[in-house]
C-alpha cells in the first residue's frame, strides 16, 4: 500500500523503494529532542526492521535492541528483528530523522510460505481496519 500524497512528496525515495519487492512499508521517522520511545516489540516474526539515519543531532541519540545500544550516525543503518524488545532515546536538543523500512523475511518451505502469507495478509487487513475505524471516530 502506498499513500499517494506521501509518495508525491518524496518521488525519488519512493521510486527507489518500490523497486525492492521485499519492502512492505517505508516511512520517515522524526524523533523530537528529548523524546523516548519506551521498550516495545513488533507482533510478527516475518518482518525485519531497517533504519537508515538521515539526520542525527550530536549527543546521545540511540536505539537499544535487547540491551545493546546502537548510536545513529548519518548515512549508517541498522537491521534487526522487530520482535526483539527495542526502544529509542534522543537525549539531545535536535531532531533525529531516519528512513524506516519493514523488510519481509524469506520464509523457507512451501507450506510455511503459504502460512506466512496468510498471517501477513491478516495483519495488513487488521491495520487497514484499525486505521479506518480510528479515522471514523474523529
Amino acid at each position: 500500500m502506498w499513500h499517494k500524497k506521501n509518495a508525491e512528496l518524496c518521488p525519488k525515495t519512493t521510486s527507489l523503494i518500490k523497486k525492492i519487492k521485499s519492502v512492505k512499508s517505508a516511512y520517515f521517522s522524526i524523533l523530537a529532542p528529548g523524546k523516548h520511545i519506551p521498550p516495545h516489540k513488533g507482533p510478527y516474526k516475518g518482518i525485519l526492521r531497517y533504519q537508515l539515519a538521515i539526520s542525527v543531532p550530536k549527543g546521545e541519540c540511540k536505539i537499544l535492541v535487547g540491551s545493546k545500544p546502537y548510536y545513529w550516525k548519518e548515512g549508517e543503518s541498522i537491521l534487526f528483528d522487530d520482535t526483539y524488545i527495542h526502544e529509542v532515546v534522543n537525549n539531545t536538543e535536535g531532531y533525529r530523522v531516519a528512513l524506516l523500512l519493514d523488510v519481509k523475511r524469506k520464509i523457507p518451505g512451501f507450506f510455511m510460505r503459504q502460512y506466512d502469507s496468510i498471517v501477513f495478509h491478516v495483519i495488513q487487513l487488521l491495520v487497514i481496519l484499525n486505521n479506518t475505524f480510528s479515522k471514523s471516530k474523529v
